[in-house]
């Protein structure tokens, strides 16, 4: 019965709302695929690849994951009406902050990922990296989006 009210209030909040959400749930899930895959190590190691959590750049995707994790387990909060948190700024500014920090790390990530790749002859930006950038641009505009509509509504 309480899955049925979290299912309600999901379908209350607005569709910039509904995509800021998905695009975090779906940024905690690519932290874990590749971000750099190195195919050649000059014949001395198998080929491998690194996550949001490996090599150089772990801080960094750390970051990335945890403000991720945030703002869902901020969703969950209100979408089960627990009402736990209280935050001292509108959710507006708050995903739209988030979401540029978000960014700014994404490319001192990639800044990392590409010295890292240019080490190695086999090496590349993988899939996990550049879905993170796309997801995290739509939350920007999502945001953004969101932030003039809860102005023009008062």
């Amino acid at each position: 019965m309480k899955h049925i009210k979290i299912i309600k209030n999901f379908k209350k909040i607005s569709f910039e709302q509904q995509i800021i959400f998905w695009c975090h749930l779906i940024t905690i899930f690519l932290c874990f695929f590749p971000w750099l895959t190195i195919s050649d190590f000059s014949g001395y190691e198998i080929p491998t690849s690194q996550s949001a959590f490996e090599g150089h750049g772990f801080l960094i995707g750390t970051f990335i994951f945890m403000l991720s994790l945030l703002i869902v387990g901020l969703y969950i909060n209100q979408f089960a009406n627990w009402k736990n948190i209280q935050l001292p700024i509108s959710e507006s500014k708050m995903h739209l902050a988030v979401g540029i920090e978000q960014i700014i790390f994404l490319v001192l990530m990639w800044s990392v990922l590409y010295s890292v790749s240019r080490e190695f002859d086999g090496a590349e930006i993988s899939f996990g990296f550049y879905g993170t950038f796309v997801l995290q641009v739509g939350v920007v505009t999502s945001a953004f989006l969101n932030h003039k509509n809860s102005k023009i509504k008062g």
